[in-house]
């Protein structure tokens, strides 16, 4: 096991020593003795050095973390020294050799140890490649000079250089080092200490850990801890917990679990080797850390994984031995639940109830169970598996708390008692919780849930019996369709049967891959398939083993349209099927690069160059390999090559594909990729990192020195032909100075902006430092004609610096699809919304780039921020656009939003030729729309189809139709007689319809209005002036008018748009040939006047007068005739007079292009009434206003 080095010896307290009898683990035994043995090398946590390793001992002041050479650099810049030769050069050669040659050798085997992830990671930290210390011979000079450094200012002749082993040789004593010595005054205090005082230094350190830990900077701690270590000096118990516990939360090896595990145990077993016996609080620690480890690596496919929790597992059943009832918390027993169903087969299931039950800190809950019952049915215990199944039914009488995750324990027993042969029982018990399920709650989660694991428990069985249940199950209506996952563990189960396999095959087919990524419950690990994402590439390797024609271009095709990718090992066979049926070159290059795209996309590099080794090794011709170095996918691989994997990583397959580039003919239009693709290749091999990995490997001495020469002629070329230095990459200019190559090119790719104004700027950086300045210098540079970079446009838009010419530079310079994603949305969220329109919505790139990259949210904002809402439908193609229900569900929080709008500005014909293509999801509006358009129809059919769904505000709808069908009686009745009204809807409605009815007989109204609405309603109804001003005295006085001087103008006016609205709907909805109507019309306009009057408001806009020709035209039209005298006389007396005076001293105060407007008006009036002689006079005086106004 983990502790296996110290199992026997240092157990004098007697705890631990139960796990005696386990064998060690293959993690422990081989990958993590190794790393620990030789982290030294790489790693600043530098372990306890090993007896066997005794070079990793450090010199004691670095020991003690303090790194006094760089100090003393600094302080001794200043001080010049004349220096002899230091006799440290006389060292045999040999054996300076030797030592770079096994320091080199440790750092390379060590690379190879981690991942390329945790290489960086250890790289950025400042790990790689730090100074070693090795104990060599000796040596009194060395001894003496070590804690200083000597500098000198002055220049070493070549004659010093020249006899400089003549000078070695002639100094065979020490006294000239001595003389040296004391010339040097040390800017050091006299070190009066003869050692390193523990206590303060202990002290000290833990002061340090403390303040980190409160701090929450885990990332120093261990380090801090290292150097307590390396000096010998044991920390409390409680130092100890603080170290571990910052090693579990540091988020320094975050992608390396091995190297974070190792850290972890390291300490632990440092802790047990000084005897410090651990608290509750380690335990929980370090058990809670390994098994979060095992269960992390288990999702993750890390092969360590049973390692940790076999650790843990020893360690937790030796600590439960040793320590009866340890204080474990729940959130650590269970994760030890799901790890021991994770890893079966190492805990019995006894001895896992007997140390849960008897944890004072567990309170039992729905996992409990649900964990328990999983083991019992992976150890095939039925009676178990019964016995936990009753005692869970019993507990959820008592607590209701059980209740959360019922079915979810349900359906493991029910799997349970399927695998366990209880197949009868349990389907009895599906019925039974299917029935409970409908009654309940009927979620189809759960309903999906019990089936699902139902069927694939009996897939364990009989996979034939398992489809045709499920085929039963999916002709039931009410049952929800089984998830993607659910399908590919069915297949997997009926692989032995590869025509029940094609069937299961065909249903999953039209379905779009889904895999449940995010398990946020400990439940979902043993609810949830998975790692059923290889299930595709295994049943492609049985279709291939098979020569099953359809089944294999059936899958190639599907991999190819949804962008999936299979396990590596099967690309061999993939291309040795497609080159033995002699497939098209077309098909072969789309289906390369979308694999290769789909691997990059997983970032699964090292597949990536296994997928190439298949591609060369089966269609090893010039043309094809050539193209596929043209792919995307291609040039980022080359970006993440890594040198360091030469060793476990074919590069074959990079190599040829290369090769094949070089053999063909280069085509000017490529060269800027070509040269791109060299350069980024070059950083990779002329890393003075990747140095002695590529010295150990001749196929890539080859393949750098070849690159390096084609490289060469490239950029030659590229200039010769003088093509635009601008078109290839920084990467290129980079790549020029680490080659041998003319001057005249070096100066060709470096800074072309200097005399060429095309080359890109770049002013990202200058305006996220400081935005005015860099916005500033933008400025200027623009108008002397300068051009940018992307990363400039971008950060302009993203300071709200925005118009046309940035919004078309930062499209043009676009990279990616992605970024023009992020790009379109942050144009449309950073402009201002006056500008939304002119810069965004009138784009001449806004169809074309930025409409098919807006999300909803940018659509919205558009929307609200433009003045007429036909105007957006035709920049966004509404409806046509939103025909599919995918793209109506993407952006329904739009399309409502439109429909509203276009329902306000009373756009009723558009809703309802818009609804045709793209349905409007608000029946309200839709069914309004109908009735104000008179689709009565229409919406007949639609209000029967719809009636139950709409809910109280059916009375309000019909009650609409009714009053526009002039049944207006009907329509009272029929919200008299309602039992539930819609608050602020029903009354309004109501009260217009009293309205209607009081032209033809007075109406009497006692509630009290609830909004403004209701109140110029009610005060429309009144037959009489003095009846308004008695309504409006009493309702003025009440809640309604509770407002402060400001808002009761806006209020009094709003009342008086809605009192003549009533007079302009009326004049349609009333009887207006009849002689009574005609007077009341009359008698209530004259109120209106007088009321406006008596509010202070005598002014009328143009609005007014517009609805004031309609209610004339419609109830007197020689009110009309009275209007237009007016207006002819104003014109014709004064000239320069701006005022109409109408009855009761209303006034309108208009402009010249007002009275046109009203002459257009009048003209349409008097050609309805057929009245020639007047059309002719309106023509008239419109000749005459332009001529008078000088419009």
């Amino acid at each position: 096991m983990a502790f296996k080095s110290f199992k026997y010896k240092f157990y004098s307290k007697g705890y631990h020593c139960s796990a005696a009898q386990k064998s060690s683990t293959s993690f422990f035994d081989s990958s993590y003795q190794y790393l620990r043995q030789n982290q030294g090398l790489v790693n600043l946590d530098t372990a306890i050095p090993q007896a066997n390793v005794p070079h990793l001992s450090p010199y004691p002041v670095l020991g003690a973390n303090v790194n006094f050479n760089i100090v003393d650099d600094v302080l001794l810049q200043e001080v010049d020294v004349v220096i002899t030769e230091d006799l440290s050069d006389s060292h045999d050669n040999d054996e300076q050799q030797q030592l770079r040659r096994h320091r080199s050798n440790s750092i390379a085997l060590t690379s190879q140890s981690a991942s390329a992830s945790a290489m960086m990671r250890r790289k950025s930290m400042g790990e790689i490649g730090r100074p070693l210390f090795p104990q060599m011979h000796k040596d009194v000079v060395i001894d003496r000079t070590l804690s200083r450094r000597y500098y000198s200012n002055a220049t070493i002749s070549g004659s010093t250089v020249v006899n400089k082993r003549e000078q070695i040789v002639q100094i065979p004593k020490l006294e000239p080092v001595e003389q040296v010595i004391e010339q040097v005054v040390s800017p050091w205090e006299e070190d009066t200490e003869p050692c390193l005082n523990h206590e303060t230094f202990l002290a000290t350190q833990v002061a340090e850990i403390e303040r980190c830990y409160a701090k929450g900077d885990y990332n120093m701690i261990n380090s801090l801890y290292q150097a307590l270590k390396r000096n010998g000096i044991v920390p409390p118990v409680n130092v100890y917990f603080k170290v571990l516990e910052s090693l579990a939360k540091r988020d320094l090896d975050k992608d390396d679990l091995d190297y974070k595990m190792s850290e972890l145990l390291t300490c632990y077993q440092d802790m047990i080797v000084s005897k410090l016996k651990p608290s509750d609080e380690i335990y929980n620690t370090v058990l809670g850390c390994l098994f979060k480890g095992s269960i992390l690596a288990y999702k993750t496919n890390n092969p360590n994984g049973l390692d940790f929790y076999k650790i843990a597992s020893e360690l937790f059943q030796a600590i439960d031995n040793q320590h009866r009832h340890p204080k474990f918390s729940k959130e650590l027993l269970d994760q030890a639940l799901l790890g021991m169903n994770l890893y079966p087969g190492h805990v019995s299931l006894q001895n896992a109830l007997e140390i849960v039950n008897w944890s004072p800190l567990y309170t039992k809950d729905s996992f409990y169970y649900l964990a328990f019952i999983s083991y019992a049915k992976l150890t095939n215990d039925k009676i178990m598996i019964k016995k936990l199944y009753e005692e869970y039914r019993i507990s959820l009488v008592s607590d209701i708390s059980l209740k959360k995750g019922e079915f979810e324990v349900y359906s493991m027993v029910i799997s349970g008692l399927v695998e366990t042969g209880e197949v009868e029982l349990a389907i009895k018990l599906l019925d039974r919780i299917m029935i409970d399920v409908r009654e309940q709650n009927g979620l189809a989660a759960n309903v999906s849930l019990i089936l699902s694991n139902f069927l694939i428990s009996v897939s364990k069985i009989d996979p034939h019996r398992a489809y045709k249940l499920w085929f039963k199950f999916h002709q039931i209506k009410w049952i929800p369709e089984f998830s993607y996952e659910f399908y590919l563990v069915l297949m997997a189960n009926s692989f032995q049967d590869w025509n029940l396999t094609k069937k299961i095959y065909d249903c999953i087919l039209p379905m779009k891959q889904s895999f449940k990524k995010d398990r946020n419950k400990l439940s979902d690990y043993l609810l949830h398939p998975m790692g059923v994402e290889s299930v595709m590439s295994s049943l492609l390797d049985y279709a291939l083993q098979l020569k099953d024609n359809e089944v294999i271009m059936k899958i190639l095709e599907e991999s190819v349209i949804k962008g999936f990718r299979v396990n590596a090992g099967v690309y061999s066979y993939v291309f040795s099927y497609l080159k033995e049926i002699r497939c098209p070159d077309d098909y072969l290059l789309r289906l390369v690069e979308s694999h290769g795209s789909a691997l990059r996309d997983d970032k699964a590099y090292a597949d990536s160059f296994e997928f190439l080794n298949a591609l060369i090794e089966h269609f090893p011709s010039q043309v094809i390999l050539k193209k596929v170095t043209e792919m995307e996918f291609f040039a980022d691989l080359c970006r993440n090559l890594n040198v360091a994997d030469s060793k476990s990583v074919n590069f074959g397959g990079l190599i040829g594909c290369m090769t094949s580039l070089w053999g063909s003919p280069q085509t000017i239009d490529k060269y800027a990729k070509n040269i791109e693709i060299h350069a980024i290749l070059l950083t990779k091999l002329l890393d003075f990192e990747a140095y002695c990995i590529v010295m150990g490997n001749e196929m890539l001495i080859d393949f750098r020195d070849k690159l390096v020469d084609r490289f060469k002629k490239l950029a030659t070329n590229y200039k010769r032909l003088n093509l635009d230095p601008n078109q290839v990459p920084g990467v290129v200019s980079q790549v020029v100075k680490m080659v041998d190559v003319p001057e005249e090119v070096t100066s060709f790719y470096t800074h072309p902006g200097d005399w060429d104004k095309t080359y890109a700027l770049a002013l990202g950086g200058a305006i996220r430092n400081s935005t005015r300045t860099g916005i500033k210098e933008f400025r200027r540079l623009q108008s002397e004609g300068y051009c940018f970079d992307f990363d400039t446009y971008k950060e302009l838009i993203h300071q709200r610096t925005i118009d046309g010419e940035i919004i078309s530079k930062s499209l043009e310079l676009c990279p990616s699809k992605e970024e023009l994603q992020y790009l379109a949305n942050a144009i449309v969220v950073k402009c201002f919304n006056q500008s939304l329109e002119e810069y965004v919505l009138k784009h001449p790139l806004f169809k074309e780039k930025l409409l098919p990259s807006l999300k909803d949210e940018s659509l919205l904002r558009l929307a609200k921020n433009t003045p007429s809402i036909s105007e957006w439908a035709n920049a966004v193609e509404f409806p046509q656009r939103f025909k599919s229900i995918a793209v109506q569900a993407e952006f329904k929080t739009s399309i409502q939003y439109a429909y509203e709008r276009l329902y306000h500005q009373k756009s009723y014909s558009e809703i309802l030729h818009f609804n045709k293509v793209c349905p409007a999801l608000n029946m309200e509006i839709l069914l309004k729309s109908c009735i104000r358009s008179g689709e009565y129809e229409l919406y007949q059919q639609l209000f029967d189809k719809f009636r139950d769904s709409l809910g109280p505000i059916a009375l309000d709808i019909q009650s609409e139709f009714l009053i526009n069908n002039y049944k207006v009686d009907e329509a009272v009745n029929l919200i008299k007689s309602a039992s539930v009204k819609t608050p602020h809807k029903t009354l309004d409605i109501y009260t217009f319809a009293l309205f209607l009815q009081s032209f033809s007989k007075n109406i009497t109204y006692y509630e009290s209005p609830e909004n403004t609405l209701q109140f110029a309603n009610i005060l429309s109804s009144q037959s009489s002036f003095s009846g308004m001003l008695a309504l409006f005295d009493v309702v003025s006085h009440s809640e309604l008018f509770n407002f402060d001087s400001n808002v009761k103008f806006m209020v009094k006016k709003e009342i008086l748009e809605q009192m003549l609205n009533n007079l302009h709907d009326a004049s349609a909805l009333v009887d207006t040939s009849r002689e009574e109507v005609k007077k009341a019309f009359a008698k209530k306009l004259q109120s209106y006047f007088r009321f406006r009057a008596f509010m202070k408001m005598p002014q009328l806009s143009k609005e007014d007068i517009g609805q004031l020709l309609t209610i004339w035209s419609r109830t007197e039209p020689f009110n009309v005739d009275t209007f237009f005298n007016n207006m002819v006389e104003t014109i014709c007396l004064n000239p320069n007079g701006r005022n109409l005076y109408l009855e009761c001293d209303m006034t309108f105060q208009f402009e010249g292009k007002d009275i046109l407007d009203f002459n257009d008006t009048l003209k349409k009036f008097y050609q309805s009434e057929k009245d020639d002689e007047n059309v002719a006079k309106v023509e008239k005086f419109t000749t005459l206003t332009t001529e008078l106004l000088k419009i």
